[in-house]
Formats: structure tokens, sequence, C-alpha cells
């Protein structure tokens, strides 16, 4: 597929049409989605390693802080949050490296659309730094409410949405990549919702950007309400790429909402 590309580029031939068959153009974008995604998961995936054994060292681990309030945010949340994320990040890493029919996780469709691929690539570096410029950012890991015991239900009730997330991604497991129709999972949260990654993941942001709102208002709502219309988008998106597929179309028919059970 590249070759044809390359060929039709190249050797002046631009005024030809350009043929490739479906299954050269799903492994070019596939290839496409691997070269954006591959390093920054990796990158993702070092960092929170890195935050995770900035908690604690080799020799701390069996050693944990006294079960206190204040040692429960400022350790055992973050801990738990960092776990978290490596698991989440190790699961899609290994996504984007490797596709087998013994993994069964060979792709089958790519997302078509440049809506759809700018709506996810947004989200991640280096173009978050430019969305997060014109919309802002109003949210925080744990927020700060000004009283510890409001910390703690709120700060569980993070995690809380954010162990949904993680579920999701383990639900996925070697299919996890964005942008691609890997074969249709109907496990875990999958059960409930045909996006609950997008769900818990901004329902913990809003939660996390109470103390924000409060201080600035409209202008943190326009915030929070522009980067969930992009993961809104990304849910569209997806929809319309998956239906192409008759298993995803017989999903919908059991797993009828989107984002909330019983609501939409």
């Amino acid at each position: 597929g590249l070759k044809k590309i390359f060929r039709w580029v190249f050797l002046k031939k631009m005024e030809e049409e350009l043929t490739i068959s479906k299954e050269e153009k799903v492994s070019v974008l596939f290839y496409l989605v691997k070269l954006f995604f591959t390093p920054v998961m990796l990158k993702f995936l070092i960092d929170n390693m890195s935050s995770l054994i900035n908690l604690f060292s080799v020799s701390s681990i069996s050693d944990l802080p006294e079960l206190t309030k204040i040692n429960i945010l400022r350790v055992y949340f973050p801990l738990a949050f960092y776990l978290i994320l490596v698991l989440d990040t190790l699961i899609f890493s290994f996504g984007y490296l490797f596709e087998s029919s013994r993994l069964k996780n060979i792709v089958k469709s790519v997302e078509p659309t440049a809506l759809g691929w700018l709506a996810a690539i947004i989200c991640y570096p280096p173009l978050n730094d430019l969305t997060g410029k014109i919309l802002g950012w109003y949210s925080s890991d744990f927020a700060n409410f000004d009283n510890i015991n409001i910390n703690i239900i709120t700060g569980l009730v993070s995690l809380l949405f954010f162990g949904i997330y993680v579920w999701a991604s383990v639900a996925l497991g070697t299919k996890a990549s964005n942008l691609t129709n890997r074969g249709i999972v109907s496990s875990g949260p999958y059960k409930y919702v045909r996006h609950p990654a997008y769900s818990a993941k901004n329902l913990s942001w809003w939660l996390m950007a109470i103390p924000a709102i409060k201080i600035y208002g409209f202008i943190a709502i326009f915030s929070l309400a522009g980067w969930t219309l992009i993961y809104f988008i990304r849910a569209l998106t997806e929809e319309r790429h998956l239906l192409q597929d008759e298993d995803y179309v017989n999903y919908t028919k059991k797993v009828k909402y989107m984002f909330i059970p019983g609501l939409f």
C-alpha cells in the first residue's frame, strides 16, 4: 500500500487514480495509528511508572505509612491512581505494539474519517497542549474541597470512576487501541454501556473541577464542557465507524446505552 502511494506521489503519477485494496488501506492506516500512539503511550507508561516509583522506594514498599486521613490523601490515593494508570498504559502499549491471530486482535478496520482522527489525536501529546491552550484546564487528579473528609469521599469516588476506566482497558485486553476495530468486546463494563472509559474519565473530571467552578465560574464550566464535547464526538465517530461491522450492530441491540446505564 505504501509503495503504491509513494509511486503515485513521487513518480508524477498523481494525474492517475490511486487504487489500493481495502486490506492495503487498513494496513496503511493502522501503521499511522501505531506511528502516532505507540510513542505517546510508551511515554505515558514510563512517566506513570516513574511517578509510582517516586512515591515509594523499593525498600519502603513493605513499610507503608500509617493509615491516617492525611496519609490517605497524600500517599494511598496517589498510589492507587498511578497503579491504575500504569495498568491502563501497559495494556494500550501492548495493544499498539503487537497484533496476531493468536492474540485475537487482528485489525478489521480503521477509522476512515478526518473528524474521527482529529477528535482522537487532539486529546494526546503534542496536540493536547494546543487543545489545552484553547479550552484551558480546571480539573485535577484530587481536588481540594477545603475539608479533609470531603476530600477523602470525593477522592474515593474519583478512584471508583478510574477503576471503571481501567476495568474497560482490562476488558479490551489485547484489542486495546484507538481508532481501530479489532473485534467487538462485550465483557466487563461493556456489558452495561458502549463507552464506559469515556464516561468514567469525564465524570471524574467534572467531580474534581467543582472547587475550580466555584472560583472561576462559567470559564471553568466552558472548559470542561469543551473537553466533554470532544469525547462525545469521539464516541459518535467511533459509533459510525463500528456500525459498519454487523457484530457491533448486534451489540448495540443488546447494550442500548452509550454512556450511563438507563439514562443515555
